[in-house]
């Protein structure tokens, strides 16, 4: 990822790109294979913490497919125990053969990056404490014998994001 001159490298793995043409477009979508039966929320897209698709989306378009040049139409997630493919974000529409880009994709991929940096700068500043936004997640979590979050909540220690500071 770049932005105002700065690059961030991030690895992950795609789990399926499905490639197609509308007219002479080149269009793909984006496919996350999940085991799990809870589906991932809207709401987490909004606030920053599902944003895995939508890099996903970034990485196929300017990396992978910059040479066709690529544009996203969809992102979504295949609930293997469930019913399947459900369509989690639109990036564009079709209409005719005709390709346009959704209209909040130009801004939401802007404020994508803007969120990830922020992330990583105040990692590098070493300000990552120990909270979760899931009041149940020790109830289901794999790792929730090993994890701080109980030992956090029970010493009552509260966090608050830095862009609600001040």
């Amino acid at each position: 990822l770049t932005q105002g001159g700065r690059t961030l490298r991030l690895q992950g793995r795609i789990d399926r790109i499905d490639v197609g043409h509308a007219g002479s477009q080149t269009i793909f979508n984006v496919v996350d294979y999940k085991s799990s039966a809870a589906p991932i929320s809207q709401d987490k897209a909004a606030d920053g913490r599902a944003i895995q698709l939508e890099l996903y989306a970034l990485a196929a378009q300017k990396l992978l497919l910059a040479d066709h040049n690529a544009m996203p139409l969809q992102g979504g997630y295949w609930y293997v125990k469930q019913d399947g493919f459900n369509v989690w974000r639109e990036f564009a529409t079709t209409a005719e053969g005709a390709v346009a880009e959704a209209e909040d994709w130009s801004l939401r991929s802007q404020e994508l990056l803007q969120h990830v940096f922020a992330i990583v700068d105040h990692i590098r500043s070493g300000y990552f404490p120990v909270a979760s936004l899931d009041e149940r997640c020790t109830s289901h979590c794999a790792f929730k014998t090993t994890c701080r979050i109980n030992q956090v909540r029970s010493l009552e220690k509260t966090w608050t994001p830095p862009e609600l500071q001040n």
